[in-house]
């Protein structure tokens, strides 16, 4: 018998340990939050060691199979190369729940996990668009303002 509980949320497949809390994803998710082909993402899982990866039984339409799903330290070292804006998210995220965890804070009206949807990631994808636009637009002006200084204008 198996740990894992298994979560499909707008196509992604990602597997959270029961009794660890380790979350997990499958080759085909992990291929969606990169960006990266699903073949491209089995070839550079041939070259991972094996103790790197968890091995499972997975219920499938054709019945129990069993699969290679990545860790969460695979994912947190491939995303940052492998989509930076999706790295960037996870960051801001894990950094949330850990300053809540160390402040006690419990927000009293969060969404649950699995509610999170295909609108809500591109909402996120937006905003850190916007951001980055902002931020070169207070870079423009940072640089006017210093030419003005300089000029004395």
């Amino acid at each position: 018998m198996t740990n894992l509980v298994a979560y499909n949320n707008d196509g992604l497949e990602i597997y959270i340990d029961k009794g660890t809390s380790e979350a997990f994803a499958s080759i085909s998710s992990y291929a969606r939050m990169s960006g990266l082909s699903k073949p491209a993402i089995s070839n550079r899982v041939k070259g991972v060691t094996l103790n790197s990866l968890r091995k499972a039984e997975i219920q499938t339409r054709g019945g129990l199979q069993g699969v290679n799903l990545l860790t969460e330290d695979i994912i947190s070292e491939w995303i940052i190369k492998d989509n930076p804006t999706v790295a960037t998210q996870f960051l801001k995220l894990g950094i949330r729940k850990f300053m809540h965890t160390l402040a006690g804070y419990t927000p009293s009206d969060t969404k649950p996990v699995n509610s999170l949807t295909r609108s809500d990631t591109s909402k996120l994808d937006a905003l850190v668009d916007r951001e980055g636009k902002l931020q070169d637009e207070v870079k423009a002006l940072e640089a006017r303002l210093a030419i003005a200084r300089a000029l004395d204008i």
